[in-house]
């Protein structure tokens, strides 16, 4: 495993509860994992399907691998990024291709976390910023585990983690930059130590059972 201390909280919490989750010696299917996927909280071995950086490029939406390829499919931060339509059928996919378990994560869809959102983004737009994947959030709205969960004699678990409130301030604080580059890079640092910091304190604490007002993220986890 590589260093990963020091990506933003948010990055962290998620990708390493992930990988938490994930027995050892399982062959591990990371979809739309990006450059900051669970390959960096895990010692199995990972292959990541990702449209632009990835050991697989191809649109998740025409996802197409063998039946029980994987032993283990992992869909993080990635739902949200799909227009709802095509939601369902993708989950399908995943659960196809996965032998064992398939662990969904994704922001929470509360009627709250997304009228947050939309305020957020309208915030940040009239200082001139561009933040993609809220844009996307706000555009395809945030999924609620209901939504997804498939109708089938899967066992499913669900649990929550996190606020939005915390996370959203997180953000505006990592958006923040001082024209002046020496001082900036001195903010950056501190960015990196707050990082560091809330990856050791917050994590241990951010995770409960029961759907709360104010959730930043849920996790579904489906075992076949």
């Amino acid at each position: 495993m590589k260093f990963s201390l020091n990506i933003p909280f948010d990055a962290y919490e998620r990708n390493k509860k992930v990988a938490s989750l994930i027995p050892k010696n399982k062959k591990i299917l990371d979809v739309g994992g990006g450059v900051t996927g669970i390959r960096l909280f895990t010692n199995n071995k990972v292959k990541i399907v990702d449209l632009d950086v990835g050991d697989i490029k191809m649109d998740i939406r025409k996802l197409s691998l063998p039946a029980n390829s994987f032993d283990v499919v992992v869909f993080v931060d990635v739902l949200e990024h799909i227009p709802v339509k095509d939601r369902k059928k993708v989950i399908q996919k995943l659960i196809k291709i996965a032998k064992e378990k398939v662990i969904i994560s994704a922001p929470y869809g509360s009627k709250e976390h997304i009228d947050v959102e939309k305020s957020l983004l309208n915030a940040i737009k009239k200082k001139s910023k561009e933040v993609p994947f809220l844009e996307e959030h706000v555009k395809y709205k945030l999924p609620r585990p209901q939504d997804i969960m498939p109708k089938n004699s899967h066992k499913v678990s669900v649990f929550y983690s996190g606020d939005f409130r915390v996370s959203n301030k997180l953000l505006l604080f990592h958006l923040f930059e001082l024209t002046n580059p020496y001082l900036n890079k001195i903010l950056y640092y501190g960015k990196v130590s707050l990082n560091i910091l809330l990856n050791f304190l917050f994590y241990p604490v951010w995770f409960y059972k029961n759907e709360r007002k104010f959730a930043n993220r849920f996790y579904v986890v489906i075992d076949k």
